[in-house]
């Protein structure tokens, strides 16, 4: 299988064709939002600050993120666009943009913010550019009403969300509103990893992303599928971002759990894993085998091409690299 998958169009009413290659996991950070957190104490809870080497970084979410142009420069974008040799970048917050530490109102005032500024974006390159909202998850109510402002207002088609939603799981009850506003209104929802359980565990090696990560999109997955959400929603359209985490890998333990465990039984009535083959998955895997394992499983109609390019970086003695 080629390392360049060729996307399969799930994102409607955008001007995204099924033929061209398309990256649906690429983080944008508006310029206009760097204005908005230049100064230290400002109400979002992140501030602009500088590396030890000098050079330009974003404080927030008790992390250092180097301020990388690809991250906010729309020239610098472009030219990543044309090396890969990928048509279209569809562009969501990094995750320490979810804020969903902030109170509801600064919350849905920093969503919508961000939105907007997506959306010009497209709007400004539509042949490059597609936006992907952000909710302030932490009020489902008011993520709710948001999804259906970026949708019905301002055309978006999808909505990137935390593997967790503050001090809530994604199965929460209180989560319905949102869950029933993203059925009905078809979008694509890209669950994104925030909060790594185990944190503490992870500080070394960047292990709370390498391993962290992976494993809250897999708890994520588990969650949601064992407490019957997507029976709840059969239309919700969920696409897992970094291959899934573990949880392909591990779907014969979550059957084994449904089949052998009281506590696994009496919500759901199938195997996990006829759940997992109704969502979609990016390509990051890292590895050519594990690519060509997950299109084994789900099938490459449930594949979406993605880089997380300029995303989640290391910083060692003021350096920093990018993931992909």
């Amino acid at each position: 299988m080629s390392p360049r998958l060729r996307a399969i169009e799930k994102i409607e009413g955008q001007g995204v064709s099924g033929d061209m290659i398309i990256d649906v996991h690429t983080h944008y950070i508006p310029p206009a939002y760097l204005e908005l957190v230049r100064e230290e104490g400002n109400p979002y809870g992140r501030h602009v600050t500088k590396l030890p080497s000098g050079g330009p970084a974003l404080y927030g979410d008790n992390r250092l993120i180097p301020l990388l142009e690809g991250f906010h420069s729309v020239e610098a974008k472009l030219a990543d666009i044309g090396k890969q040799g990928i048509e279209k970048h569809v562009v969501s917050p990094p995750p320490f943009l979810f804020h969903y530490d902030l109170p509801v109102e600064r919350g849905l005032e920093v969503a919508r913010f961000l939105n907007d500024e997506a959306h010009a974006l497209e709007t400004s390159r539509p042949d490059k550019f597609v936006g992907m909202a952000t909710v302030p998850l932490q009020d489902p109510e008011s993520a709710a009403g948001e999804l259906e402002r970026a949708v019905t207002k301002l055309g978006m088609r999808s909505v990137e969300i935390g593997a967790s939603a503050g001090e809530r799981e994604l199965d929460d009850p209180a989560l319905t509103p949102f869950w029933e506003t993203a059925e009905r209104l078809g979008a694509l929802v890209l669950i994104h990893p925030i909060r790594p359980p185990g944190r503490e565990r992870m500080g070394d090696y960047y292990l709370f992303n390498l391993i962290g990560f992976l494993v809250e999109t897999t708890l994520a997955a588990a969650r949601m599928i064992f407490a019957g959400v997507l029976d709840r929603y059969p239309a919700l359209r969920l696409c897992l971002s970094h291959a899934g985490g573990m949880a392909l890998w591990i779907q014969g333990r979550f059957d084994h759990g449904f089949r052998a465990l009281p506590a696994c039984q009496g919500i759901i009535e199938r195997p996990p894993s006829e759940y997992l083959k109704r969502m979609y998955f990016d390509t990051i895997t890292h590895r050519p085998e594990a690519l060509r394992y997950v299109a084994d499983i789900v099938g490459a109609d449930r594949i979406l091409m993605g880089t997380d390019f300029i995303t989640d970086v290391v910083v060692d003695g003021g350096t920093a690299w990018c993931k992909w």
